[in-house]
């Protein structure tokens, strides 16, 4: 439930000032940087040695997509943050406020 938004729901909410717009755009974040990890991940695999060295570019790509998984967030804290806005009154309550 927590990965279920598409990028087009959350822009969309965005533009329309909804209140779920910030769940909406962690779901969005979350299934990103997961995917491309995941892609480059793939990349690496299927290029075998080649793909950690410096020629191909390939580690570089691999790099930054496992950066890109803690940049404004952990998954996990981005995950959370969207179990506080689905269900305010029972994750929120036990959760106490954001530091």
């Amino acid at each position: 439930m927590v990965d279920g938004a598409g990028p087009a729901p959350a822009a969309r909410a965005v533009d329309e000032g909804a209140a779920d717009a910030d769940a909406l755009c962690n779901m969005v974040k979350v299934f990103a940087s997961e995917e491309i990890f995941e892609v480059c991940k793939h990349a690496m695999e299927l290029h075998g040695g080649n793909g950690v060295m410096l020629d191909f570019g390939i580690e570089k790509l691999f790099r930054d997509a496992a950066i890109f998984l803690h940049m404004d967030a952990t998954a996990d804290i981005s995950r959370f943050k969207i179990i506080k806005a689905m269900f305010p009154r029972t994750a929120g309550a036990y959760a106490g406020p954001e530091p």
